[in-house]
């Protein structure tokens, strides 16, 4: 931290152990738009390195000898006074004014910057013998984040003070956050260096054209129960999720991860990381349109017990899995909604890889009966996918009774030129004391093209031990 690090020929550093981030902040890259990326237009540095915030100058150690005045400030430009509160996730952008202890030099000094705790932030001259000093931190919720020292934690409603030989400022944390398109600091693009979260209570805004890119494949964007996240794009203008690298390959990040129904993505881009959006929480309701989620390891959407709704939508290269999974496990739940989706080029081949895939399952002997609802898959395009274009599997076991039930729409599709199956069906019952049933409407449905050794266009079995439990296909 808080060195020079220019003119390096390839990396000015580089990491390749992903489980590891390097911690390179404060430091001086050659631009005061820190390292390239090429997001930047300093000397590059590889993923998994976390280097913001990064010092705006070349800057060497040296204290002011007195300070006369610190004052917060809106963004990046440093021109205007803050004057409302800043919100969790904001960057909080300080200059402190003092006299200069080094005349030859453009020094760096450090503010203490105090909430519930204490930490420092490292602040740079804005020239030789200026007396100007200059830097930011990131807010972010309690617990959250406490990573590194340029992040201040902090609840809503509490008094954050910067403060140095004598002279403060304050700032009462507000809730709603906004990040803006903008060639400085005060906006795009938002590099995240290790996992960040929207806290319950609240609320972030992502306007049209703004890039968030994310630094290592432990790195999550998390939405919690509770939060907020408005992240509407336009089609000229698109928000954009990828991974902080010059050359990104899949998994170079970890993934979205949605707890909250209050959560809207629209004209947006997810890539490069693992499993490109997750939806975890019972029977929540977030909604996906009009965005691409392509380029990510494992799977594009993963949805666990929870209905949230995808409509037209581009769902491609997700290299491993599926591009679509939803996972629907001992719970009553009123099931979700895929409609007007282009879904190809998903998966490596293994058995049950799909374009989409549904998973129903009990695994428990509590003796519960669960209704997990209706799923509808409508006006999609599913295509090229290496395996199954859809693929529904109900399975498991449980006390004696109706242990499963679900019913699934797939409605004016076009299936074709999967790799072996076009729509595919099972249902399974552990033994006689389990049985599970399931209702498929399968109509109108344009299905072409699989033309592999063994491809079928459609494909049901069963293999339970019990006749009770049965799959309609109508």
């Amino acid at each position: 931290t808080q060195g020079t690090i220019i003119s390096s020929l390839e990396y000015a550093i580089y990491n390749g152990y992903a489980s590891q981030v390097i911690g390179a902040t404060n430091n001086w890259w050659g631009s005061v738009d820190g390292p390239g990326n090429p997001v930047y237009a300093g000397n590059r540095v590889s993923s998994y390195v976390a280097y913001e915030p990064w010092s705006q100058s070349a800057s060497v150690p040296g204290d002011p000898s007195s300070v006369t005045g610190i004052e917060l400030k809106t963004d990046a430009t440093y021109a205007t006074a803050l004057s409302t509160n800043p919100d969790i996730l904001d960057r909080l952008f300080i200059e402190l004014v003092g006299v200069d202890s080094d005349a030859a030099n453009a020094n760096t000094t450090s503010v203490t910057i105090t909430n519930s705790g204490s930490i420092s932030a490292l602040l740079s001259e804005t020239g030789v013998n200026t007396g100007i000093y200059r830097g930011y931190c990131r807010i972010v919720g309690n617990g959250s984040n406490n990573d590194s020292y340029d992040f201040i934690n902090a609840a809503i409603g509490n008094t954050i003070t910067v403060s140095r030989g004598g002279q403060q400022d304050t700032a009462v944390v507000g809730a709603g956050a906004a990040w803006k398109e903008s060639s400085t600091l005060a906006g795009s693009p938002e590099v995240i260096g290790s996992s960040i979260t929207i806290t319950t209570g609240s609320t972030l805004t992502i306007e049209p054209g703004v890039s968030v890119k994310l630094s290592g494949n432990g790195t999550q964007f998390i939405i919690n129960n509770g939060a907020t996240l408005s992240a509407i794009g336009t089609g000229a203008k698109n928000i954009i999720f990828t991974a902080a690298t010059a050359n990104p390959v899949p998994a170079s990040w970890n993934s979205i991860v949605i707890y909250t129904s209050a959560a809207t993505f629209s004209y947006c881009q997810v890539k490069y990381a693992i499993y490109g959006i997750q939806v975890l929480n019972n029977n929540i309701t977030p909604s996906i349109t009009y965005s691409t989620i392509s380029n990510n390891s494992n799977i594009g959407i993963y949805i666990y017990n929870a209905s949230p709704t995808v409509d037209n939508c581009t769902i491609q290269y997700n290299t491993l899995e599926y591009g679509i999974y939803m996972y629907y496990q001992n719970v009553t739940m009123t099931g979700a909604t895929m409609t007007n989706n282009t879904i190809r080029y998903n998966g490596d081949g293994t058995d049950w890889d799909s374009g989409i895939y549904i998973y129903f399952s009990k695994d428990t002997w509590n003796g519960t009966q669960y209704n997990m609802g209706t799923t509808t898959i409508t006006g999609n395009t599913v295509s090229n996918n290496n395996r199954n274009g859809i693929a529904i599997n109900m399975y498991g076991y449980g006390y004696t009774g109706l242990n499963n039930y679900a019913s699934v729409t797939v409605s004016n599709n076009t299936i074709s030129n999967n790799n072996m199956y076009g729509a595919r069906f099972y249902i399974n019952g552990y033994n006689t004391s389990y049985y599970s049933r399931m209702i498929v409407s399968f109509n109108n449905n344009n299905i072409s093209g699989h033309t592999a050794s063994g491809a079928v266009g459609v494909y049901s079995y069963t293999s339970s031990t019990d006749s009770r439990s049965w799959m309609y296909i109508t």
